[in-house]
Order: structure tokens, then C-alpha cells, then sequence
């Protein structure tokens, strides 16, 4: 059970309020840097308003089709922790397409993009891609088609949802007050893929402010809370 925020991907609008919460970041973090982080803990009321021009559309031209084929196709092909080959292939080759820059890195799997002016404000945020080693038992048009594997923790959400806030960016790049990356991690299931990543190359040195999203059974759709790091 993916809760309500999962259920109802397309309803509550994650994607249109992230494009406003990503210019309330920029000018975050050009105020404070990682180390002067004040402690965020509130829950914040996502509102309407947010024009649907930004929306990434499908083949089809379905204003909310992108995200919801990236979700579906995610969740039709899970894979294991550092076997997230097709996963990542897929990821490249999406954000390719809508003009994204994929940073060259030594990574198996697990991709970093970014979109914006290349100078600070430096701001990150990530995702996970691995799934379970679950076999799914829901008779949904999109089940898991690989045997004792699934996306039964939301990662398939999570990359469906920095897909389309990578592909709503890119489209207004121009407007961008600093640079945005885009981390879609590999292996957290197992602890490993974060610490991987950010020890491949001098990108993370960089960031600013790193970001991160997770579905959560226990909060209504419409509403996102919000949490400082440690």
C-alpha cells in the first residue's frame, strides 16, 4: 500500500508546486549556506494556481501523461540495489531528450543531471531508484514484471516525480537564478549508494543545499512536510 500521495500521483499536483517551492529555494540558499541551515519541521498546505504551461506532456500530448508513464514504466521494471541497469538507461535517455545536462560520471548506475546557469546558488535535489526484492501481488495494468521484485517502497514515485520537476526546470531554464542538480540515487535499500555517489568526482562539493522527497502513508494528498537534515 503506496497511501494516498502514491495513489493519487496526479491529484495532488507534487509537480506544479514543486516549480514554485524551487524558486523559494534558490533564494534560500542564497541566504544561507548548508552549515547555517535553521531547523525546518512544519507541515505546509500545497495551494493552486500554478500554471499547467510548465506541465511536462507525453507523446500523446497528455498535459499530466509524462510523469504518470514515467511512474508506470518504473514500476513495471523494478531492480535490486546496484542492478538498477535499465533504470538508469532509462533515466538518461529521458532527460537527454528534454535537454538536460547528465553529468559524466564513473557510475554503474545512479545518474546526476543538472539544468541552470552552472553558478551558485548550488541547489540538489534527490531521489532513490532501487526497489525491493517483494513479489507483487496487486492486479494492476502496471505490475511489477521482473518475479520477487518491486517498487514497494516508492522509489518508482520518487523518480517519476524528479523526472517531471527536471523536465518542468529545463523548460524555463532561462528564468533559473542559479543552478539545480538532479540526484537519482541508486542502492539506498542497502545503505550503500549514497555515500558512492557523492565520493565519484567534486559535484557534491559544490551543492549548496540538497533536497529530498518521500511518499508517506500517514499524509493526506495536497499537503507535503517538511524537515531539516542532520
Amino acid at each position: 500500500e503506496m497511501g494516498p500521495v502514491a495513489n493519487n500521483l496526479l491529484d495532488c499536483k507534487i509537480i506544479e508546486d514543486t516549480l514554485v517551492l524551487i524558486e523559494d529555494i534558490l533564494d534560500f540558499a542564497e541566504k544561507y549556506n548548508k552549515d547555517m541551515l535553521p531547523t525546518l519541521k512544519k507541515e505546509i498546505t500545497l495551494y493552486e494556481g500554478v500554471d499547467y504551461l510548465y506541465y511536462p506532456k507525453n507523446e500523446n500530448g497528455e498535459r499530466f501523461g509524462y510523469i504518470h508513464d514515467e511512474f508506470q514504466w518504473f514500476h513495471r521494471h523494478p531492480e535490486l540495489s546496484f542492478k538498477e541497469i535499465e533504470t538508469t538507461k532509462r533515466i538518461r535517455q529521458d532527460l537527454q531528450k528534454g535537454g538536460l545536462h547528465i553529468l559524466n560520471l564513473p557510475l554503474e548506475t545512479g545518474v546526476v543531471a543538472e539544468v541552470g546557469t552552472g553558478k551558485h546558488p548550488i541547489v540538489a535535489i534527490r531521489c532513490d531508484i532501487d526497489a525491493l526484492p517483494v513479489t507483487e501481488k496487486a492486479d494492476v495494468p502496471h505490475r511489477s514484471e521482473h518475479p520477487d521484485c518491486m517498487h514497494a517502497c516508492g522509489h518508482d514515485t520518487h523518480t517519476a516525480i524528479l523526472m517531471g520537476t527536471a523536465e518542468i526546470l529545463a523548460s524555463i531554464k532561462s528564468e533559473l537564478k542559479g543552478t539545480v542538480k538532479f540526484i537519482f540515487q541508486p542502492a539506498e535499500e542497502i545503505g550503500q549508494g549514497a555515500k558512492i555517489m557523492i565520493n565519484t568526482g567534486d559535484w557534491y562539493e559544490k551543492i549548496d543545499s540538497v533536497f529530498g522527497l518521500h511518499i508517506w502513508s500517514g499524509l493526506d494528498s495536497g499537503k507535503i512536510s517538511l524537515e531539516s537534515g542532520e
